[in-house]
């Protein structure tokens, strides 16, 4: 009898079991199916909005045009659309490498700022009349994960991603420069024809040099921005990535140092 009553609890046990990993499974699809559900709506949401914003634009473009035509005596400016350049058309003067062969010093989070940066380059650097020709190289499974997220990456134009280390390519580059922090030498000019590496380093004054000493191994001349010179209040100010690069485009366009980077700074390094 105690056999048969053994028997029967571990049989009501199997069934437990049974009934725990079906109840578990129909739960996570039930959870996988609402997500899918929140997306499309919230995907739904944005392309209203985004419809609504066109709309409202729409109108107030005509009202604009309509205040224009009765009192042309005020000039009023009508905004219009830029038209949006053929890749064909787009000259190309100058190169730059952002170097993310750092991963092994970084934090995940810093890894996926790190990613942030990128966008932010790729945007400013597709906005400007001749932009760089621009390569992220060094790219580790961790930021290649980011990139292969992104739905927009395969459509971006004038950008190259590998995972060619700079230490591979140099051999390939006509007197490329790295562009440090520490270095004793500062930048003057750019001419077209320059190549400038930057390092993907999101450290947080963490690792100080670490882009220098990288240099210096791979018997690469550096140069540092003219900050001191331009902006005297600041000293040791380690910018981000993305600033560095603004700055390189707005001097190009400008040829204005202090004002290049006065406008590329965060505005709390002023503070």
């Amino acid at each position: 009898m105690e056999k048969s009553t053994k028997e029967t609890n571990e049989g009501y046990d199997l069934i437990d079991d049974e009934y725990i990993k079906q109840h578990k499974s129909q739960k996570k699809e039930e959870k996988k199916l609402k997500k899918i559900k929140y997306l499309e709506e919230k995907k739904e949401r944005q392309n209203e909005r985004r419809q609504l914003k066109r709309k409202e634009k729409k109108e107030r473009i005509k009202i604009i045009k309509k205040e224009a035509l009765e009192h042309p005596e005020e000039n009023i400016k009508i905004p219009y659309r830029k038209k949006k350049r053929d890749i064909k058309d787009i000259v190309c003067t100058g190169k730059v490498f952002i170097d993310c062969d750092y991963e092994e010093l970084m934090e995940e989070k810093d890894i996926k700022s790190l990613f942030k940066e990128i966008e932010m380059i790729y945007s400013f650097n597709h906005k400007q009349e001749h932009p760089f020709e621009l390569t992220i190289c060094g790219v580790g499974p961790s930021l290649k994960k980011y990139i292969d997220k992104h739905p927009n990456t395969p459509q971006w134009k004038l950008i190259t991603f590998t995972d060619k280390t700079i230490n591979q390519l140099i051999n390939t580059l006509h007197l490329p420069v790295y562009l440090t922090a520490e270095s004793s030498e500062s930048l003057n000019n750019i001419n077209d024809n320059d190549i400038f590496i930057i390092g993907g380093l999101v450290d947080h004054k963490q690792h100080k040099g670490v882009s220098q000493q990288k240099a210096e191994s791979l018997h690469l001349p550096t140069l540092k921005l003219p900050i001191e010179e331009n902006i005297s209040s600041m000293k040791n100010i380690v910018m981000a990535t993305n600033h560095v690069f603004e700055t390189l485009c707005r001097f190009k366009q400008s040829n204005n140092w202090k004002d290049s980077l006065e406008k590329s700074i965060p505005s709390r390094y002023f503070k």
